[in-house]
């Protein structure tokens, strides 16, 4: 497929391989605009089924012109397969993004992430469009901050009478760990069940991991999601405010009647929180935590990491300074303070931070003890 030619683009690199196709990067002949051409694996092209399914990709991708879904510029087939010509998107998808990083996402970049995400997957509800395979895999975060979607390959477009009813009943389409429970059972879903779906990806964010991770097969993640309440997002990452808390349990909630009838009411429920906290968030914020796909991703902390740190750099400057007894007091009672709050908040998230909180505590604590010494000895000489 190297330097193929496609209408008016050239194959110039592999940028990705799945199960049933491969993605490419190619650039158009006179324009400096580059694509992604997604292309069917050649043995499965002839598959009339697969050509249907391909097919309604590029029916339902030629429906949603939005910021945040991928754009198709471009359907095209011959003897050797099926393309779609497609935005190429310079960016790291969400899944390899948490990975990365390594620790869960603040309040303040979670909800701008998840407003892109609704307002997406609003515009596509209102087109008919139900996406059905909703996962950190198929969401694109841009080296500018910006949400894609991707992947509306197993879609499905709401008939003209308004028949939100998508599947048969024994279907079961989606990737197991973010289906909703009438998705799990092959009920008839319909847009609360992506907006399910968006709850596990919200929870994902929140807490850096999947909600079944710890699950051995897939039987278990089944009868969880069907049974059981997602696990509480708080024993993970203790930060996590309340009010997030309750907009998660609403979004998943079991019987899609108690969740969120429309993007728009999920959308207006995180824009609620951030306005009764003072803390409503902004681009900027993401626009300052540039997404580096060579290298880790770099997103605010917890902040309390700045005390965790300060109290450790305290810590070392009271230690050396343990002559000078009352500068070297109030260097250890804040490196000891400082190193309590910052370890409070840090608990439970994995980060280097609160190994620096544990290091300021135990030289703050050293610090306060050879200077109480030091004052005995010198209230003893009177």
């Amino acid at each position: 497929m190297i330097n193929k030619q496609l209408l008016n683009y050239k194959i110039i690199s592999i940028l990705g391989e799945g199960g049933m196709g491969t993605v490419y990067l190619a650039e158009h002949n006179s324009f400096d605009r580059k694509v992604a051409v997604k292309a069917i694996h050649p043995h499965l092209a002839k598959n009339e089924e697969i050509r249907k399914r391909f097919n309604n990709e590029a029916a339902t991708m030629a429906r949603l012109q939005h910021p945040n879904i991928v754009s198709l510029f471009d359907y095209y087939s011959d003897e050797e397969g099926l393309y779609l010509i497609m935005e190429f998107v310079e960016g790291v998808e969400l899944e390899t993004y948490l990975r990365n990083l390594g620790y869960p996402l603040d309040e303040h970049v979670t909800a701008a992430f998840m407003k892109q995400l609704l307002n997406a997957f609003s515009h596509a509800h209102d087109k008919g469009v139900v996406h059905r395979d909703i996962k950190p895999a198929n969401i694109l975060i841009a080296h500018d901050g910006t949400i894609k979607v991707l992947d509306f390959g197993i879609a499905k477009i709401v008939d003209g009478e308004g028949n939100h009813n998508l599947t048969k009943t024994g279907t079961q389409i989606g990737t197991v760990f973010y289906m909703s429970p009438e998705q799990v059972q092959g009920k008839k879903v319909d847009l609360r069940s992506d907006i399910y779906s968006l709850g596990v990806t919200f929870y994902q964010m929140l807490t850096a991991q999947n909600p079944y991770f710890n699950c051995t097969t897939e039987f278990d993640v089944y009868s969880k999601i069907v049974q059981e309440q997602l696990p509480n997002p708080k024993s993970v990452n203790p930060t996590i405010s309340d009010a997030f808390v309750s907009i998660l349990n609403k979004a998943t909630a079991k019987d899609p009647e108690m969740r969120f009838q429309t993007c728009q009411e999920f959308n207006q429920a995180i824009l609620k929180k951030e306005l009764q906290t003072g803390s409503q968030s902004n681009e900027s914020t993401i626009q300052k935590n540039r997404v580096n796909q060579q290298s880790n991703p770099k997103v605010n902390a917890p902040t309390s990491s700045g005390l965790a740190t300060a109290a450790l750099v305290l810590g070392i400057i009271g230690f050396i300074l343990c002559w000078f007894p009352f500068l070297n007091l109030i260097l250890g009672i804040l490196s000891f303070a400082f190193g309590i709050k910052g370890q409070k908040d840090l608990n439970g998230i994995k980060t280097t931070n609160s190994g620096s909180a544990v290091a300021g505590i135990v030289l703050g604590s050293i610090t306060l003890f050879v200077t109480l010494i030091q004052l005995f000895s010198l209230l003893s000489r009177f």
